[in-house]
């Protein structure tokens, strides 16, 4: 089959992505054939990236989950691993009790059959979360944090620093989302060589040239300090190698290609 055959439709059909989570989106669905079916400069972007798999289930939504657990360092076993879910942060959000503005990309989740999901209702439980970026700037800014109050402002006027490296993993978007409460956390990004030491996020987050232009620069990469030990770091190359290996043929090429997971120069 040649790869301009691929479509949203022909992955339904080979029971690789969902019906259900596909009729959702409907309207990005022209699009998204296009991203399967284009070459190499037709690039989707990152929240067209994340959405398209949140659509993944069977053998590829199983693939994805594998590697991210394994590279979390959650070594369950086949039959657990099967019972998980990959969805997105907005649709784990809807579950939620905590008012934040702000959701993680994707969640992988257990789930609880005997509560339906609603707020506070833990229907799902959250094993892994992952941050998705390709070449963008970590979200940060003095006063980030939905959760700091006047109280914190600093003697010069200034809230407290923070990002969504230094703020996500304490569960400061989602009570549920806790690294102290077990849940892991990968940073899934272009891998590039993190030359500063500052995390897999790189430049883009607080590294030292941002000593005189951040305000409460010293006690902020402190924090990102601890963070970066938080997050494990994982690569769409790895990742779109995982996917050919399993899958393979003209189904994995378009997947990868739609991921931008050919390796960093497809990024």
């Amino acid at each position: 089959m040649d790869s301009t055959e691929i479509t949203i439709e022909y992955l339904v059909e080979k029971e690789l992505l969902h019906s259900d989570t596909v009729k959702k989106h409907r309207r990005k669905l022209e699009r998204f054939d296009q991203l399967l079916l284009g070459g190499e400069r037709n690039h989707a972007i990152e929240s067209q990236v994340t959405t398209f798999m949140t659509m993944f289930t069977g053998r590829l939504e199983q693939v994805v989950i594998e590697y991210l657990c394994a590279v979390a360092g959650a070594d369950f076993d086949k039959d657990y691993r099967s019972q998980l879910q990959l969805i997105s942060g907005g649709e784990f959000r809807d579950d939620s009790v905590t008012k934040a503005r702000r959701s993680i990309d994707l969640v992988v989740v257990d789930r609880n059959d005997d509560q339906v999901p609603s707020p506070g209702s833990q229907h799902w439980l959250p094993v892994v979360a992952v941050e998705a970026k390709y070449g963008a700037w970590v979200n940060a800014g003095n006063g980030y944090c939905g959760f700091t109050k006047e109280k914190d402002r600093h003697e010069d006027g200034h809230l407290p620093y923070s990002s969504q490296a230094i703020c996500y993993p304490h569960g400061c978007i989602d009570k549920r989302l806790d690294s102290a409460k077990g849940v892991r956390f990968v940073w899934l990004g272009e891998g590039n060589p993190d030359v500063d030491n500052v995390g897999p996020w790189g430049r883009r987050g607080l590294y030292s040239a941002d000593k005189n232009r951040i305000p409460g620069y010293d006690v902020a990469f402190k924090l990102q300090e601890k963070a970066k030990f938080i997050w494990k770091p994982a690569t769409w190359a790895e990742l779109g190698a995982a996917i050919s290996k399993e899958i393979g043929g003209a189904e994995a090429e378009a997947i990868v290609r739609f991921l931008r997971a050919g390796g960093p120069t497809a990024n």
